[in-house]
């Protein structure tokens, strides 16, 4: 699962690249790493910037699934007259096919936090109408990976939505105080999920 989720962050950047297609007498004889007036040339690839993005893959059974975030950040700090908050919402849908048995199923959450005194990060997991406050407190100036399982009661049938709310504040408006949080990937396998309550 470790190479796998290596390769998978590796393609992201591939991924998230569109390739900016001209029209052909503007790419004919585009042979040299400058324009004919001295310039740099186009990549040709975008990137937008800012806005939370995701690729998935739903294994060949379709009973695993891994969703990787691209720019699913909450951070403050960096300097001064910058802002004391920053968040960042997403919500997931899951459609399921066929129906079967509600099963309460773990999901795992990967990615990194940082803060110093007087900053937090704030991760918030809605998931098929239960709510979670992930606790952050033991994390500090080292950014350290987080590994975070929850478990979500996955229906018989239809669909399922995870939202993921992620907060960061600082109480200063100072360089040194600052803060982290940052997604990278959500995984679960419905094979180990079991019936039951949560």
């Amino acid at each position: 699962m470790q190479i796998l989720r290596t390769l998978l962050l590796a393609l992201v950047f591939v991924t998230f690249s569109f390739s900016a297609w001209g029209d052909e007498k503007k790419c004919a004889g585009a042979t040299s790493a400058k324009t004919d007036n001295g310039t740099a040339k186009l990549k040709g690839t975008v990137d937008l910037l800012g806005a939370v993005q995701i690729v998935h893959n739903t294994s060949p059974d379709k009973h695993a699934e891994t969703v990787i975030f691209r720019n699913l950040v909450a951070a403050v700090g960096g300097g001064k007259g910058n802002p004391l908050v920053d968040k960042r919402v997403v919500s997931l849908e899951f459609a399921l096919e066929g129906s079967g048995q509600e099963l309460v199923v773990p999901h795992i959450l990967r990615g990194y936090v940082m803060k110093t005194a007087k900053a937090n990060p704030v991760l918030l997991i809605q998931a098929a109408g239960h709510t979670t406050l992930v606790d952050l407190t033991k994390y500090n100036t080292e950014k350290t990976e987080l590994l975070h399982t929850f478990h979500v009661k996955v229906p018989a049938s239809g669909s399922y939505h995870i939202t993921l709310v992620l907060l960061a504040d600082r109480s200063l408006d100072v360089p040194e105080i600052s803060c982290y949080l940052g997604i990278d990937t959500l995984d679960f396998d419905l094979m180990k999920g079991k019936s039951g309550e949560k």
